[in-house]
């Protein structure tokens, strides 16, 4: 994204690649963090959701959830 935002010459791709990959796993250390807390937070709300749901409603709550759940499974690089 640097490269093409800030139209880098090839000298300075190669300069800037090590300095990006010394700290991308910081990066998705991060990102993983904020998945974990928003994963808790969206938990909370549902569990406060659920009494004021029909059944049918519930059943689409649940897989709301079965789909952010799988999404965070597989979604490593997304």
């Amino acid at each position: 994204m640097l490269t093409r935002t800030l139209n880098l010459t090839d000298d300075q791709q190669a300069q800037v690649k090590p300095l990006v990959t010394e700290v991308q796993p910081q990066l998705d250390a991060i990102h993983q963090q904020a998945h974990q807390a928003a994963d808790v937070i969206l938990k909370q709300l549902d569990a406060k959701v659920r009494p004021l749901l029909t059944p049918e409603q519930q059943k689409r709550l649940d897989a709301m959830a079965t789909l952010r759940e799988t999404h965070a499974l597989g979604g490593k690089g997304e």
